[in-house]
């Protein structure tokens, strides 16, 4: 499916870059063909984005935007990052930890060390900083993908099926579907957990066969992907998050005349605008509807802050080398620590 879907967009892509070239007085009448595909559901702060950019491009009549969702066309984020290196599609999002792996430019894992950027206003700062450009810069010189600014997408929190988890230590032995990235699971490892690395789109079925206990997500996509059928206990666990990156394609990037990137470049900031805004308000949301279908929502005290710091501090130290020791000293600049 995922194949046919693959080749049908490519083919559409083809079609409309000929019909684009074909018979055109110059390069400011021509209408340039995109494909936007990613993995999340249609009623995602992802795909929601992704129609704030869609329409923004095609209202300037420059451009003609194909939109694939729900793994589509991208079996996952990392399938997504590949396809857009390649130009198979030209737009899609990742977590900075999947381009970090992808690219081999680690300095994006700063944002992954639990507790080290806490605020949400701080981690907007990084992503708006002049370290988060030179990443950038190398991550187009690595593998040849255009990225846009990072956005907050929400604290990340613990849903439990049948064990209350009411503090950290009630993680002991918990086992709990994971991000991929190593220094998450490093520190859930800490915490007493027993994480399992998983794809947001294999939870909800491991969740009902008991192959995993728990998951942990962004609090939005805990209701977004239904798990909360399943699961009754909630955790907030404020201490990271999954800091989420729009990236297109370079090759069709350079391809454009100067006035067409400036539009593109605006998009990529509608789009990471519009997916922060929304996952503001899905938390909001997901947090009330929890409450109110009588599930158990836990907030974090300062004691259990101070526990889950320490393990943070713990995984920070011991992977230092992943992020490297400049990008660390450089983050902490920016914050003015």
């Amino acid at each position: 499916m995922k194949f046919t879907a693959r080749y049908f967009a490519a083919l559409v892509l083809f079609v409309f870059c000929v019909i684009g070239s074909a018979g055109v007085a110059g390069a400011a009448d021509k209408v340039n063909a995109l494909i936007i595909s990613h993995c999340d559901r249609e009623t995602s702060n992802i795909h929601k984005a992704s129609l704030a950019a869609k329409d923004f491009l095609e209202a300037t009549g420059k451009f003609k935007v194909d939109l694939f969702s729900n793994g589509a066309l991208s079996a996952s984020e990392a399938d997504a990052l590949q396809q857009t290196a390649d130009n198979e599609i030209q737009l899609t999002q990742a977590p900075v930890y999947v381009v970090a792996n992808a690219s081999g430019v680690t300095g994006f894992f700063v944002y992954d060390y639990p507790y080290f950027i806490e605020r949400e206003e701080d981690y907007s700062k990084v992503a708006a900083s002049d370290m988060a450009d030179e990443l950038a810069e190398q991550v187009r010189g690595k593998i040849n993908v255009h990225l846009g600014r990072a956005w907050y997408n929400g604290p990340m929190t613990v849903a439990s099926v049948n064990r209350p988890i009411n503090e950290p230590k009630d993680l002991a032995g918990f086992k709990m579907r994971s991000t991929t990235s190593s220094i998450t699971v490093e520190y859930l490892t800490k915490l007493g957990a027993s994480p399992v690395p998983m794809l947001t789109s294999e939870v909800y079925t491991a969740l009902q066969q008991g192959t995993i206990n728990g998951t942990y997500s962004a609090l939005h996509v805990h209701t977004d992907f239904k798990y909360d059928e399943v699961c009754k206990y909630f955790y907030k666990d404020a201490s990271t998050t999954p800091m989420l990156i729009p990236c297109f394609s370079n090759t069709y990037y350079q391809s454009l005349t100067a006035d067409d990137q400036k539009l593109i470049d605006e998009a990529l900031l509608i789009f990471s605008n519009t997916a922060k805004e929304e996952a503001a308000r899905m938390d909001a949301a997901a947090k009330q509807y929890l409450i109110d279908k009588g599930s158990a929502f836990v907030e974090p005290t300062e004691e259990h802050k101070v526990i889950m710091r320490a393990a943070g501090k713990e995984v920070r130290e011991s992977k230092a080398d992943m992020a490297g020791q400049k990008y660390i000293d450089w983050t902490i600049k920016i914050l003015g620590r």
